[in-house]
């Protein structure tokens, strides 16, 4: 059944007005055919290196902007996070709210970083123009440490035609041990469940983060009440589900064989973690 009121309109900044904002060039997106991954420069607006305590990202046009990454750094830190698939600086998904970074930490945004925004759209049938931005909110201090956002990620997996439950995992090392915050599973249309798992040095396994029913319309960041402190030697693993079949109602093709792919037909596996070293 339909609703019987209209959605409420999204805040402009749930987090307040932004110390300062970047807007990208505006963009022209047709309304039919595919669209590729478009990638946007820009450079800090601010005239010395700053620590930031969140940071923002607000599509213009939420109809066709399937999702934005933003990435900051010199051009070899930016190619290092393989458009995304080992981490970013910023992002927007649907379903994501908009969050402080956890307390203690933040973001350094230095005077010569590069900022590149990776822009995915998506056609709604009507022809539209989107100008995305980015807020950035200033941190007062330095934080005790910076907050780093990487994966377990994997993209050689193959699934059948119309197979129900294909599982799919991902591992992160964690050499010099870390404090884990924040998680985000990202799949596309066939996607159906994640879980995180720690493997510690002994042997032993906690799960930290169960997701049972993944949608990729309404992806969220799932932040631990209580951070969890990993020891040195500790494995990140990411496991996951896909549906192929069509039991699967949002399946673009279940007749079809799936690999890692940018198009939401197509699919990926990415565990996103935030975390600061020890």
């Amino acid at each position: 059944p339909l609703a019987e009121t209209e959605p409420p309109t999204p805040i402009d900044w749930p987090l307040g007005t932004p110390d300062a904002i970047i807007s990208i060039e505006p963009q022209s997106v047709p309304a039919t055919g595919t669209v590729d991954y478009r990638y946007l420069f820009a450079q800090s607006p601010f005239p010395s290196d700053v620590w930031l305590r969140a940071v923002s990202v607000k599509p213009g046009d939420r109809s066709v902007v399937h999702h934005c990454l933003v990435f900051k750094g010199t051009f070899a830190e930016i190619a290092a996070l393989q458009g995304g698939l080992s981490g970013f600086f910023a992002g927007y998904v649907p379903g994501m709210e908009d969050a402080a970074f956890p307390e203690g930490t933040g973001k350094q945004l230095r005077r010569s970083d590069i900022i590149v925004f990776q822009m995915h759209y998506t056609v709604s049938g009507t022809a539209t123009t989107d100008v995305t931005q980015l807020g950035l909110y200033l941190a007062d201090a330095p934080p005790e440490k910076p907050l780093i956002t990487s994966s377990a990620f994997n993209v050689d997996f193959v699934i059948p035609p119309n197979a129900q439950s294909v599982a799919v995992s991902a591992t992160k090392a964690f050499p010099t041990g870390a404090t884990l915050y924040e998680f985000s599973p990202h799949m596309h249309y066939r996607g159906s469940s994640s879980k995180f798992v720690v493997e510690y040095p002994d042997g032993s396994e906690e799960t930290v983060l169960n997701v049972p029913s993944y949608f990729f319309d309404w992806q969220a960041l799932y932040r631990l009440e209580q951070p969890i402190s990993i020891p040195p030697g500790s494995v990140l693993r990411c496991e996951g589900t896909f549906d192929n079949s069509i039991q699967n109602r949002f399946n673009p093709g279940p007749s079809e064989e799936v690999r890692f792919g940018e198009q939401s037909w197509e699919e990926m596996f990415i565990g996103y973690v935030n975390y600061t070293e020890n």
